[in-house]
């Protein structure tokens, strides 16, 4: 096995496997943009009140994990598989690393 097999490592250990959620903050960091910048290149899901339009292809999508009906502020995440999606789109080199 030469790439790391996530879903064979949660058989072995008896784990559900989850993504990663990042969040706003983190994907700024990550990409080096300031936090201002940022919804510009992200697509905002389930937002109540405000049309988003169709989902395009050049943006991150992100969710809000907090139920509706506890909703003081939203909280966005970003999947790690859709960064991933959104780096390469960007012809960016993506390192991935795991421990054992």
């Amino acid at each position: 096995m030469t790439r790391f097999d996530e879903s064979e490592l949660g058989e072995r250990r008896g784990l559900p496997v989850t993504e990663f959620l990042y969040t706003l903050d983190q994907i700024a960091h990550v990409l080096g943009m300031s936090a201002s910048s940022l919804p510009l290149a992200v697509h905002f899901e389930g937002l109540i009140g405000r049309k988003q339009g169709p989902f395009s292809e050049k943006k991150m999508r992100a969710i809000n994990i907090i139920p509706w009906e506890l909703l003081d502020a939203p909280e966005w995440r970003v999947q790690e598989s859709e960064l991933i999606r959104y780096m390469a789109d960007r012809k960016l080199v993506i390192y991935e690393r795991r421990f054992r």
